[in-house]
């Protein structure tokens, strides 16, 4: 006669068993997807953030511009100057004088310590959407005087200006570009910038 004895059944855990091959290349194939959602989505988070960042620092350049244009143009002042051949240019003149779209004109500069204000002549104007100012270290020029250029703003499509003329007492008038008779008139001055497809402008009283 046998005797049997019930041995104990054993069963194994699935921890203990660890994971199938297809289960692991599973988890492997989830967490690529997932990491490369995430590379995605950061590199948008990065490209948008970066994108602002440019926005705002044009946005601090033409703050930057208007503030030193509204203080060239308070201190503008009726004085021609002498070109590089000899010829008289308009104390303020609608164009450059290398014929360039922008403005031209004569301002008070910087106080020198006893002294009086001296004089600057300065222009600003459009080349390769790009908006430049010049800077002449005199007035009345020669043929060798070197001008100063300085950058001012990127990605500028058109620089306009409209000046405002007092045709009679307290009637005025805005106009696309000035002749000698004219500026002791000139009241205002209009510029609009187009800047990244955006139309900005504003208007700056001209005293004299």
């Amino acid at each position: 006669m046998k005797i049997l004895i019930n041995r104990p059944v054993r069963y194994e855990s699935r921890a203990s068993r660890g994971f199938t091959l297809l289960e692991l290349m599973v988890a492997i194939s989830i967490f690529a997807v997932v990491s490369l959602l995430a590379t995605g989505g950061m590199s948008s988070v990065l490209n948008i953030q970066k994108q602002s960042q440019d926005k705002l620092e044009e946005l601090n350049h033409m703050q930057m511009f208007f503030e030193m244009f509204a203080t060239e143009i308070k201190h503008f002042v009726i004085r021609p100057v002498r070109g590089e051949y000899g010829l008289e240019l308009n104390a303020m003149s609608s164009e450059t004088s290398d014929g360039l779209e922008g403005i031209e004109f004569t301002h008070q500069g910087r106080m020198i310590p006893g002294q009086t204000y001296t004089l600057q002549r300065v222009a600003y104007y459009v080349e390769d959407q790009k908006l430049y100012k010049k800077i002449w270290p005199v007035l009345d020029r020669a043929e060798d005087t070197r001008s100063r250029h300085q950058l001012i703003l990127s990605h500028v499509k058109s620089f306009n200006m409209a000046y405002l003329i007092e045709t009679q007492s307290m009637q005025f008038e805005w106009r696309e570009s000035l002749d000698k008779t004219n500026i002791p008139l000139l009241r205002g001055i209009k510029l609009t910038i187009n800047n990244n497809d955006n139309d900005i402008y504003r208007i700056f009283p001209v005293r004299i």
